[in-house]
């Protein structure tokens, strides 16, 4: 199995999955910035991800999946987003993966997503720590971390297929 894993990120989340993804997955995986993907050609799935900031996905990754759409539908796909929401799949996986790669893919999932205040600026560090003291936070957020049993689950129905 030949899986090429393309990424978006803003501070590192989707870029952090993309290799945990990598060390659990059979087979030979390459790893690439979805800006830099050159052909999907020779690979027999692609993994596709990419994180939400501010409500929105990297254009990166819209535009990828809409030029490359009927090319995707021929392989084996998985999606994944890293969110901080709680259930990103019912709103941001509706809104930026077009339909019939969501119908196709065979894992779609959220990774969750940490927050590391250190690549925040000024403004966003003082806007999370505000955010995350908020009553509502945990009803609206999940407190920062990966979801690695979400990846873990990803990467074991991606290796099922294969066998």
């Amino acid at each position: 199995m030949r899986t090429l894993i393309l990424f978006a990120t803003k501070y590192g989340n989707a870029d952090k999955c993309a290799h945990l993804l990598k060390c659990q997955l059979d087979g030979e995986v390459t790893i690439q910035p979805i800006d830099a993907a050159e052909s999907l050609n020779g690979y027999d799935t692609v993994v596709i991800g990419g994180s939400i900031y501010m409500g929105k996905i990297q254009p990166t990754v819209i535009r990828f999946c809409r030029q490359n759409q009927a090319l995707l539908l021929k392989k084996k796909l998985a999606l994944y987003l890293c969110c901080l929401t709680r259930d990103p799949s019912a709103a941001f996986f509706k809104k930026y993966f077009p339909q019939g790669l969501l119908d196709h893919a065979v894992e779609v999932a959220s990774f969750g997503g940490e927050v590391d205040f250190d690549r925040l600026n000024f403004l966003y560090r003082m806007m999370m720590k505000l955010l995350m003291r908020t009553k509502d936070f945990e009803k609206n957020y999940r407190n920062p971390g990966l979801l690695t049993d979400e990846i873990e689950k990803m990467t074991k129905a991606l290796n099922q297929i294969e066998s």
